[in-house]
């Protein structure tokens, strides 16, 4: 036998070895292998998601998206001046309705703090959540929760990965999530008839495959899961608004602090005045 032949024959033997030996590896240590060969949490498609989402015209009549009152180019909030001289609240996707408040920024909004009593001196004793009127409180509940109004660890539930997603997605839960299950429904805002509608809308959507690629499984709005895949919306818009597209940073203070070398006041290339 040639010893091309014999050295084809060695390797061989050591592929097959070596593939017997990574299978009993793989049976041993199943969970070893899972996660080297599965990277579920996937932050930036869950960003991606939440911007298609904040960008599309979801509301009946589809007139109506979240960049309507929360502009780029006006700061994040409502862009119209004549709007923001009169009535304050934009008007809703039924014309004939109106917020109940002037759209608050929401860069930056997400580093609000859950709901807190007690915490801070008078007159309110009160920090943390979105909006004066706490509407969403953002108190991120221990375990899974049936409550519609909170985000608990039924969102991780039932995907490939649910410690993986909690351990990238989890902090996302708070306050700017909360507050984005409330204005798909709200007849004042975008006026869907339920949460099914909003469901339905993004499982059609060209971009439902981001759903998927964020969270391991594709969306089903079925009576046992659309309220959960609900509350995925919303982790997803939260996570946008959280990303370096709505929080930029770029203010003079903020680099000024960027390039202060002990990051103390007075900040270099800062005016006195300033």
């Amino acid at each position: 036998m040639s010893t091309s032949n014999n050295n084809k024959k060695s390797i061989m033997i050591f592929k097959k070895k070596q593939k017997s030996l990574i299978v009993a590896l793989a049976a041993a240590f199943p969970l070893f292998f899972s996660s080297l060969s599965t990277n579920a949490a996937d932050l930036a498609a869950l960003q991606q998601l939440g911007e298609q989402v904040f960008w599309d015209k979801i509301s009946t009549p589809p007139r109506m998206a979240c960049v309507t009152c929360h502009d780029p180019r006006a700061g994040w909030t409502g862009p119209h001046s004549q709007t923001n001289l009169t009535q304050v609240a934009i008007t809703g996707a039924n014309p004939h309705t109106i917020g109940n408040r002037k759209p608050p920024s929401n860069a930056y909004a997400s580093f609000i703090p859950p709901f807190e009593e007690g915490v801070v001196g008078p007159p309110s004793g009160v920090r943390g959540g979105a909006f004066w009127d706490g509407r969403a409180k953002g108190n991120i509940p221990a375990g899974s929760t049936a409550d519609p109004d909170k985000i608990g660890d039924e969102v991780f539930a039932e995907t490939a990965d649910p410690d993986g997603l909690k351990a990238a997605y989890g902090r996302l839960r708070g306050p700017t999530a909360v507050q984005a299950l409330g204005p798909f429904v709200n007849p004042a805002e975008q006026n869907k008839a339920d949460r099914a509608g909003v469901c339905q809308h993004v499982q059609k959507a060209q971009y439902a495959p981001l759903f998927e690629q964020a969270w391991t499984i594709p969306i089903t709005c079925d009576e046992a899961n659309v309220d959960v895949n609900y509350k995925r919306i919303a982790v997803a818009i939260a996570a946008f608004q959280d990303s370096g597209k709505v929080n930029s940073f770029s203010s003079r203070r903020d680099q000024a602090l960027a390039d202060d070398p002990d990051k103390k006041f007075p900040l270099n290339g800062l005016t006195e005045q300033e």
